[in-house]
């Protein structure tokens, strides 16, 4: 095969992996549009005519003119595509709205330009900024004076991060604490272990993104601040258990204390704000639909509180038994008995107790508070065997229990969980699909809405 044939172009899968790791992780892939910082550098003073502050204030109001020709210009444009087809007049609104909302964000930062430095100090001309910028895309909608994200830094910089976060979490997956113990054990209390020293490592790498982003965009103040965003609220609470539990880990060998360690296991959720389409979901089924949710949880209380009401009439100080399988109810379940532990062999006295089974749990149904308890604990179809069997084996009030005595009383435990189960499971299920159905595309709109409020 010849190089010069064009049949082997590396440079066209770099590009397209490069593309696809964009996707991943923002949700979008960059497209051949030119981006609207190449229109900020239209032609004013030179350097020996001006001066840098005046340079400045001039590129501000260019830029501010530009969005506003671009917004005459998509207005003109909407309202002629409304002619040809007006279905689309609801979503054409939204994206004027986002527009004027964006206008008016260049208008205060233009007005206000202590607004857009980092802590007040590092203005878009620092170059730090700028690479910094580079590197992460903006927290809020697109930077209207900063620089836009570079396509091909930005997906490796999140590819670094992505290995870091499954790096820690297989290293926490090795180094157990049983292992760490044994590693203690063979090794000494020793600082410098292997184990520590790649969680160190992970953890600066998260450190360093916090950093980059923070110089980026600014931290609360900011237009594009970091903490303007519920996902990096999650990450610096990520963040700052990590640097804590590595801190306190090459302080103290061992760590500080067992709260310190658990901090380990929110890096897992790192995966969740990296990866666009799992962002998207968590917060179309989780965050949105927490209502939805609730409602179904309502739902389900108001199904079992019937059952739990039948239960206390039924069943109410019925379960009791004494643990003496010999005597014939409360009366004889009074003194010592002899108990085994093999057979007849090796036998010991035991105080007869007249109290509720527990032969998995313990549950009774004498109050509509532990009713409605052991009913919520056996929709799940756990252990509701157990319960049932006790139903089934009820002889009356104050007597001892006898295998199958009452079988007619499993038709209510039957009826409970085959209906429970398969009508809660199909609410919490229909709840969410709907939900996610309805709302889940037209929730990004919402979204972006609230990225241009000020």
């Amino acid at each position: 095969m010849k190089l010069g044939s064009g049949k082997f172009k590396p440079g066209h899968y770099s590009s397209r992996s490069l593309k696809t790791l964009e996707k991943l992780f923002t949700g979008k892939s960059r497209s051949d549009d030119i981006p609207l910082a190449l229109l900020r550098h239209t032609r004013y003073p030179q350097p020996s005519e001006v001066g840098a502050h005046v340079r400045e204030e001039v590129e501000r109001h260019l830029c501010v003119y530009l969005i506003r020709i671009v917004l005459v210009l998509t207005l003109i444009n909407r309202e002629l595509l409304a002619l040809i087809h007006p279905d689309q007049n609801s979503t054409d609104g939204l994206e004027d709205e986002i527009n004027e909302q964006r206008a008016q964000k260049a208008d205060f930062i233009r007005d206000h330009p202590s607004y857009d430095r980092v802590f007040w100090v590092i203005s878009q001309k620092n170059w730090i900024r700028k690479f910094c910028q580079k590197v992460v895309v903006p927290t809020r909608g697109d930077r209207i004076y900063g620089e836009t994200y570079s396509p091909v830094v930005y997906p490796i910089f999140q590819l670094i991060i992505l290995l870091a976060v499954i790096g820690g979490i297989v290293v926490e997956g090795i180094a157990t604490p049983i292992y760490r113990r044994n590693f203690y054990r063979e090794n000494g209390y020793i600082h410098g272990s292997w184990f520590h020293f790649a969680e160190s490592i992970f953890g600066s790498i998260l450190f360093v993104e916090f950093m980059i982003k923070v110089i980026a965009d600014g931290f609360i103040w900011t237009p594009n601040a970091y903490l303007r965003s519920i996902w990096n609220i999650l990450d610096f609470a990520i963040m700052i258990g990590i640097v804590v539990n590595v801190t306190t880990e090459l302080m103290l060998i061992g760590g500080l204390s067992r709260l310190t360690k658990s901090l380990k296991a929110l890096r897992a959720l790192r995966l969740i704000t990296l990866i666009d389409r799992m962002r998207n979901t968590f917060e179309s089924l989780i965050i949105s639909g927490a209502l939805r949710i609730l409602d179904a949880a309502v739902l389900a209380i108001l199904y079992m509180i019937p059952y739990a009401v039948w239960g206390l009439n039924i069943f109410a100080g019925k379960f009791r038994q004494c643990n003496d399988g010999d005597v014939n109810g409360l009366s004889e379940c009074i003194g010592m008995y002899e108990n085994a532990a093999v057979g007849d062999s090796f036998g010991y006295l035991v105080p007869r107790v007249w109290d509720q089974p527990s032969p998995s749990t313990t549950f009774s149904f004498d109050s509509f508070k532990a009713s409605l308890l052991i009913l919520f604990e056996i929709v799940s179809l756990e252990g509701w065997t157990d319960v049932m069997y006790a139903a089934t084996a009820i002889t009356g009030k104050d007597s001892q229990p006898q295998t199958n005595a009452s079988q007619a009383n499993a038709i209510f435990f039957l009826i409970y969980n085959l209906l429970g189960a398969v009508v809660i499971l199909t609410v919490f299920v229909r709840y969410e699909s709907s939900y996610f159905r309805l709302y889940g595309p037209d929730i990004t709109h919402v979204v972006q809405y609230h990225h241009w409020q000020i």
